[in-house]
């Protein structure tokens, strides 16, 4: 759990004079951090903060997004939701969590994951300390897309973005980012329902697709194969 809250960060964005909580997102190495692409589609430079947690302050130290890589695309039948951004000054964490070098190559022990993020909790109170949960492998989609049950304490709203950790040969794995909870509907986000959100879909994380958003923050495309999904974001 040390290991997996040293890593894990909240993604706010500037809304006037305040920051207002977008989700979570896990460091990645090099300054950069992993979150989700929806984040991202409203932009990232000077807009987006990425706040890593103090546990001796009991608040969160801001860092300024400087540039992102990014994709959300959703046509029905393929989604990518996924995304990279790095930091003005350089995020440091104390430990880090291994990368497989693709897609084909991850194998957790048991198929059981562990999820991260600053999402809702039963305390209306803000916290710095990151919450977890248990899941299950339901299924390795074909779009590379990875399908969780839940086994024990579900995620909630914000923990969006935030990442999926599994075990493989006693070592910690940084699987997947988590896109997206469900089920869930157009009513409003209550504690509630998180009760009943029994699955999450994540997208992986390798060093392959880290390798592919690097580059798109250093050669930006002229026309971002992506656009809004007509689904409900959170």
């Amino acid at each position: 759990r040390r290991q997996i809250a040293a890593l894990a960060v909240r993604i706010s964005r500037h809304k006037g004079k305040a920051l207002e909580q977008e989700g979570s997102g896990v460091i990645t190495g090099n300054g950069e951090v992993t979150t989700v692409g929806h984040f991202l589609m409203d932009g990232c430079k000077s807009t987006l903060v990425v706040e890593v947690p103090d546990k001796k302050s009991g608040k969160f130290k801001p860092f300024e997004v400087e540039n992102c890589g990014k994709t959300f695309i959703d046509n029905g039948s393929f989604v990518s939701d996924f995304g990279v951004l790095k930091t003005k000054d350089p995020l440091k964490a104390p430990t880090q969590a291994a990368l497989f070098p693709s897609y084909y190559g991850i194998l957790c022990d048991d198929e059981k994951v562990i999820t991260a993020g600053f999402g809702w909790t039963d305390s209306p109170e803000d916290t710095v300390e990151v919450r977890t949960a248990c899941y299950e492998i339901e299924e390795w989609q074909k779009n590379e897309r990875i399908a969780l049950k839940a086994t024990g304490n579900r995620n909630c709203f914000l923990d969006s973005g935030g990442p999926i950790f599994c075990h493989s040969k006693g070592k910690l794995i940084l699987l997947a980012v988590n896109s997206k909870i469900y089920p869930t509907d157009d009513t409003p986000p209550s504690r509630e329902k998180c009760k009943k959100a029994d699955h999450v879909i994540g997208d992986p994380v390798y060093k392959e697709r880290l390798d592919h958003y690097r580059n798109l923050m250093k050669n930006p495309p002229a026309k971002p194969a992506e656009r809004r999904s007509t689904k409900t974001r959170r």
